[in-house]
């Protein structure tokens, strides 16, 4: 899920953006003081409610998506908090402390992953006093080799050694010169240098112009979070928030249709559904599923969570026909 966040810097001074991104700052400032006091009570339900209703007014806010993280981090939520992370540092990737939270939260997942894959190999898992064992012989076994390694090296490049090995010097048969056979020289494996990893890309103009045009287009039926265009599949991807979590599907169906019918250009509709910071429901719709009026016609597909197959149906037992006496 990406949002996207509306654009507020501006290089002048008095530029009229940039007093609105002010504005918006310090409206959004009592109501994140409100929610990082409810966090540190440990009121994680009224913290998360106060971020969405910041994210709502103002997409693009910074510290609702850090606070978010956080927020999740600490009631273990590992996953949905490095979302929250990397959406924070796709609007401001110099944050170093937002960076070190996601490699905090991405060594921590590698660590589960890899202890879940030696539980289902049947691997016991070491403690800290027996992994520091392996890893210190692990360490002695490569530094004899080494030393073993160069050790060869010297022995076989020094002529005044009696030890040496000596160098096969070529023969002659007749007066044709004959090469000796070629002596193996193990060389060290090169590294490759690793290659860095591009910073997240930051939203669009294109997007936030979208999103306020989307906005304005569906009414404020729909908490409409965010919303991404792709022109090379004719694709539109929206987030948002279901009135009813319970009715997420019918929601999700009429929002898509909404969405169409406003984008003439799009071919297909992908709605993302959140809850209380979670992702709750995917469902996609086509263009084809529409009749002439642009209702839809047929279900949302490619659903997760995946709707369960309907039981087949029983057929009811014919009775055998009575035996004349």
């Amino acid at each position: 899920m990406q949002v996207t966040r509306p654009v507020t810097d501006c290089p002048d001074p008095a530029c009229p953006m940039t007093a609105m991104g002010e504005l918006a700052a310090q409206d959004t400032s009592l109501e994140l003081a409100e929610a990082n006091l409810h966090r540190m009570r440990r009121e994680y339900g009224a913290a998360r409610q106060a971020c969405l209703a910041v994210l709502r007014k103002s997409p693009g806010d910074f510290v609702a998506h850090t606070l978010l993280g956080d927020i999740s981090y600490e009631q273990d939520q590992i996953e949905e908090a490095k979302e929250w992370y990397e959406l924070a540092l796709d609007l401001r990737p110099d944050s170093v402390a937002e960076r070190s939270k996601l490699d905090q939260i991405t060594r921590r997942l590698e660590e589960q992953q890899a202890a879940s894959t030696m539980k289902q190999l049947g691997i016991p898992i070491a403690k800290p006093k027996t992994r520091l064992v392996l890893a210190a012989t692990a360490f002695f076994i490569i530094a004899v080799g080494l030393s073993g390694f160069f050790a060869g090296r010297v022995l076989r490049s020094d002529p005044g050694n009696g030890n040496s090995i000596p160098r096969q010097q070529a023969i002659s048969i007749g007066n044709q010169p004959v090469a000796p056979p070629p002596t193996p020289d193990t060389k060290p494996e090169e590294t490759k240098p690793e290659v860095p990893h591009p910073a997240p890309a930051q939203p669009t103009n294109e997007d936030t112009e979208l999103l306020a045009s989307l906005q304005g287009k569906i009414g404020a039926e729909t908490d409409l979070l965010g919303a991404i265009s792709d022109p090379r599949s004719a694709t539109l991807t929206a987030t948002f928030v279901p009135r009813d979590p319970g009715q997420v599907r019918s929601e999700a169906l009429t929002l898509a249709g909404k969405l169409l019918a406003a984008q003439p250009g799009v071919a297909k509709v992908i709605c993302r559904a959140m809850n209380t910071g979670r992702l709750i429901y995917i469902g996609e719709l086509d263009r084809a599923a529409l009749d002439s009026s642009g209702n839809p016609t047929e279900p949302m597909k490619n659903e997760w969570p995946s709707q369960p197959a309907p039981a087949p149906e029983t057929p009811a037992e014919t009775p055998a026909p009575e035996q004349p006496n």
